[in-house]
């Protein structure tokens, strides 16, 4: 099989092209979560807690976009922790589920799609020669 050559470039290409589509994505996700959350605890001032954490979220996410829409060095590796920290809280949701865990459960899905992808695009951003020549800034 002939290996195609890569070269340096200015955008995002080939399968980079999802993980930058997930990320637009987990944004406005990230948005509605805000709003909702917002509205929510509106009148209820304990639990500002819950407000809290949606607004790091978004910013965490946030950040997270800009560096790897902004192809800088270390996208890769801010995306690679923001898949953790989303597995992570995927089993901390799951574990904190106090519903009995069935295999439909919203939760059980939550951590095995976090799980999935991490274990999908981890390996990439840290092996892949695309990654590597798209990330130079």
């Amino acid at each position: 099989m002939d290996t195609v050559e890569i070269k340096n470039t200015n955008t995002i290409a080939g399968w980079l092209v999802i993980p930058g589509f997930n990320l637009v994505v987990c944004i406005g996700y990230a948005i509605y979560g805000l709003v909702t959350e917002t509205q929510k605890y509106q009148v209820a001032t304990s639990s500002i807690t819950a407000v809290i954490i949606s607004w790091l979220w978004f910013g965490f996410i946030a950040v997270v976009a800009w560096f790897f829409l902004g192809l800088r060095k270390k996208g890769p590796s801010v995306y690679i922790a923001l898949l953790v920290v989303s597995v992570i809280l995927a089993g901390l949701g799951l574990l904190g589920d106090n519903s009995e865990i069935k295999g439909n459960s919203e939760s059980v899905i939550d951590f095995a799609r976090a799980l999935v992808f991490a274990v999908v695009w981890i390996p990439y951003f840290l092996y892949s020669k695309r990654v590597e020549l798209t990330f130079v800034h």
